[in-house]
């Protein structure tokens, strides 16, 4: 029965991987459901455009640290 249960998952499709993008989606609406003042806000959304343009079509199973590491050395002299 077990091996059986083990089986079926084993052959179920694999969810969609949530994007990078999607989850700053959540990010965002709960970033302004948390009180912060309004300058906070802005001063955040602004680092999460720059975020979202770098990496924001990636799969969050995609992103590793070495990926953001080299991405942000591109912008050094």
């Amino acid at each position: 029965m077990i091996q059986a249960v083990r089986a079926e998952q084993a052959l179920a499709p694999m969810p969609p991987a949530r994007t990078l993008n999607a989850w700053l989606d959540l990010y965002e609406k709960a970033l302004g459901e948390r009180g912060y003042k309004a300058q906070t806000v802005r001063n955040r959304t602004s680092v999460l455009q720059h975020v979202r343009r770098l990496w924001g079509d990636v799969g969050i199973d995609e992103l590793k640290p070495h990926r953001i590491a080299a991405d942000l050395r591109s912008f050094l002299p």
